[in-house]
């Protein structure tokens, strides 16, 4: 982004990106005779165009610069902004390597897997059918295998019979009159093995033509590096501060998944250096020739797929991933200084993943409301009392469990229906999470009204660092922009933490340089970001220098009421990294 834009950016962050004419004529339309012919090349020469741009420039910014001092943001224009662009600049002309035969390999599984599951689903259906067609889908899943519409197994017996239904002497399209969406094939998996094999299918074949396929076509020769590079180009202007990319998205590459093969097909995808890989439950299985009971007799062999392993340094090289430790919880329990929470952060307590939980079945019967029996004394308490009891002690080993999630979906408006398909749980059990967390927590649920009612009165919301955004429907009580105060709070603040983490990174980093009369590389590179996760592309002999600077530079970002940390990952790739202690 030009400076004019990113100025502009920080006064209205839902308006559209402003071009230089735009900009002209609503700040300094006294300058408009200077555009004349500035788009056009044969109009003037080169000189007489730069120059002309330039005074444009110099005149919208003076207007901008007295804008932004009044609004208060002058000064994060200045020291978080303009240089966090430098940074990302640098990070567009670095590039990420990327390795063509690593990739060739993950896609080469993944295909053999798709012609899999198309055999699979001819099977099941008893004939060939588009599984790219919602119309054949729907043809096969609610006429010929009769599934309930919409997976309303309940309403199914009262639905009058399936087909074309006719307006107007035309037919409805079969994929318009019944839902194939994922929601509604998660409904019927337990109906038959049809919808799963769909679901599965659509997986693989997302992450082929929105990952592996793009990537493929970004790709571009380094002659110096002797390796491909992709370069992603940074966005900033967005709502909440956070920076994407695009040409290609990056962030969307996901992370390891399984694929279950009936036999194994040639060879598999395993990491850079190691043919391990570390499955969900933290053990390791060898996915060069993986043994049938490692995914079921049924399922087949399982190959752990990542195209997170093709992204590789340049020769000598190695990834660094350094990744703030629940940023945003952190950001919210600052804002809100809910004792409690600041607490438990501060001394400490790791908030355990929601997969723990299950394995040692701690959940909580918050919505039990059933007499219960003493063992001693064989009296009967009151309705619900030591359910309430067993609720409150729960909620100190379990809820620190859960609570990156209910936070989260707090932050983002879930309602009780979405917390509790993301959670697992049921949708009852989901909303008492949600209350027993709030009545726990009263100092989150006083920031969030309060964060609300402020934004009421004043028309926009405040990060951190004093960026602000415009909600003016708030005003008509709209749902919507009341979850967009509390997240663009919570989400902005953490996205201005990285910003400020990432400049002051790069002031720090060792110069980039190579070893006289050699073609060897030393120092550290910038090559992506994905929210609160930083990645670097570092010389083996300044690693240890690289992490540490990391390391301190992002848990030293702000002053907080509760601490920052920062986890350091390294590897040979960056699907193939491993913690390292500093």
């Amino acid at each position: 982004m030009f400076i004019e834009e990113v100025a502009c950016w920080l006064l209205d962050p839902g308006a559209e990106e402003r071009t230089l004419p735009n900009m002209v004529t609503v700040y300094c339309p006294e300058e408009l005779p200077l555009l004349v012919g500035l788009g056009n090349p044969h109009a003037h020469c080169p000189r007489v165009r730069a120059a002309s741009k330039s005074v444009l420039v110099h005149a919208v910014m003076n207007h901008l610069a007295g804008l932004l001092e009044k609004d208060g943001m002058l000064d994060l224009f200045r020291s978080i902004e303009m240089p966090s662009q430098v940074s990302l600049a640098l990070l567009e002309l670095n590039g990420v390597g990327f390795s063509v035969k690593e990739c060739e390999r993950q896609k080469h599984v993944m295909q053999a897997k798709l012609a899999a599951l198309e055999s699979q689903a001819y099977d099941l259906a008893g004939h060939s059918f588009s599984l790219t067609s919602i119309d054949d889908i729907a043809q096969v899943l609610f006429l010929e295998l009769h599934l309930p519409p919409n997976g309303d197994v309940a309403g199914s017996k009262t639905k009058k019979t399936l087909g074309y239904t006719r307006r107007g002497g035309g037919r409805v399209r079969l994929g318009k009159q019944f839902s194939t969406t994922k929601d509604v094939l998660e409904k019927l998996r337990p109906l038959h093995p049809l919808p799963g094999v769909i679901l599965e299918w659509r997986r693989i074949t997302n992450a082929l033509t929105k990952v592996v396929f793009p990537l493929q076509r970004e790709k571009q020769y380094h002659p110096t590096l002797s390796m491909d590079r992709i370069y992603p180009i940074a966005q900033t202007h967005t709502a909440t501060g956070r920076v994407s990319f695009t040409e290609p998205n990056i962030q969307n590459v996901p992370k390891d998944f399984e694929i279950h093969m009936p036999t194994v097909v040639g060879e598999s995808p395993p990491s850079q250096d190691s043919c391990h890989m570390t499955t969900k439950s933290g053990k390791k299985r060898r996915s060069a020739a993986p043994s049938v009971a490692a995914g079921g007799a049924e399922r087949g062999p399982a190959f752990s797929v990542s195209m997170r392993h093709a992204f590789i340094p340049f020769s000598g090289g190695m990834i660094l991933a350094a990744d703030y430790s629940q940023l945003e919880l952190r950001v919210l329990a600052h804002l809100s200084k809910d004792q409690r929470l600041l607490q438990v952060l501060n001394g400490g307590a790791d908030c355990v993943s929601l997969h723990r939980c299950r394995v040692e079945k701690c959940r909580p019967r918050v919505c039990e409301r059933r007499p219960q029996t003493t063992g001693q004394t064989g009296t009967t308490r009151q309705e619900g009392e030591e359910d309430r009891t067993h609720c409150d002690a729960n909620l100190t080993s379990v809820c620190m469990c859960r609570v990156l999630q209910i936070c989260y979906g707090i932050i983002y408006g879930m309602g009780a229906k979405s917390l509790g398909e993301q959670m697992g749980v049921e949708e009852n059990d989901a909303a008492c999470y949600i209350e027993s967390f709030k009545a726990r927590y009263k100092g989150i649920n006083a920031f969030l009204r309060e964060t609300v009612k402020n934004c009421i009165k004043s028309g926009y919301v405040q990060t951190l660092m004093g960026r602000r955004r415009y909600l003016p429907a708030i005003t008509n009580s709209n749902t919507h922009a009341e979850r967009q105060a509390v997240n663009t709070t919570v989400q902005g603040s953490a996205a201005d933490i990285v910003k400020l983490a990432t400049v002051n990174i790069q002031k720090r980093l060792p110069s980039n340089h190579r070893r006289a009369g050699t073609s060897q590389r030393r120092g550290a590179y910038f090559i992506l970001q994905l929210h609160d996760e930083l990645i670097y592309e570092t010389t083996e002999e300044d690693l240890i220098q690289v992490a540490q600077i990391v390391k301190r530079e992002m848990e030293s970002a702000v002053k907080l009421y509760v601490k920052l940390k920062a986890k350091v990952k390294v590897g040979p790739s960056w699907g193939n990294l491993q913690d390292l202690d500093i």
